[in-house]
């Protein structure tokens, strides 16, 4: 399983950085923390990330997601009936704004970004708003542009 090789995306993290979203790299390829404690290790520190990104320059990236980050992000999977999941409840509670910043997963799935809810504590958790749609809180990151992951039947694809 081998990707193509990617650009460094040292400027992208550092524009997500530069929003106040902390970053941790994974390892090339993969959606796993190249740092020893994962997302608690994520930063919006300059060096810390050039530090990073010099050692690891074909590290995808993830940024954190919960109060640190000020995101929540729903990760809706068609694979598992999010797109008919989450139809359902835009039909039932409104649509989500279209200024929500979305991201393409590499298997057709979709991260929408919104805030975080001030005072609140929302835990990451699978399937919370039903079959499909996951929340990404606290306790949690997304891999983000311009990451690549290589999947178990040897494809590969890009978050964009």
């Amino acid at each position: 399983m081998s990707i193509p090789q990617q650009t460094p995306p040292v400027n992208e993290v550092a524009r997500y950085a530069a929003r106040g979203w902390p970053v941790i790299p994974c390892r090339p390829g993969s959606k796993a923390p190249a740092t020893p404690h994962g997302f608690h290790d994520a930063t919006v520190d300059a060096e810390r990330i050039q530090a990073w990104w010099t050692t690891w320059p074909t590290a995808n990236v993830a940024i954190r997601t919960g109060a640190a980050s000020g995101l929540l992000v729903l990760d809706v999977d068609p694979r598992n009936e999010g797109d008919v999941t989450f139809k359902q409840l835009e039909a039932e509670l409104g649509a989500l704004p279209a200024t929500a910043p979305r991201v393409r997963t590499p298997r057709g799935g979709v991260h929408i970004y919104l805030g975080y809810p001030a005072g609140a504590v929302v835990r990451s958790r699978a399937g919370a708003l039903g079959p499909g749609v996951d929340v990404k809180a606290e306790g949690g990151y997304v891999v983000a542009p311009p990451s690549r992951v290589a999947f178990e039947d040897g494809t590969a694809g890009a978050y964009t």
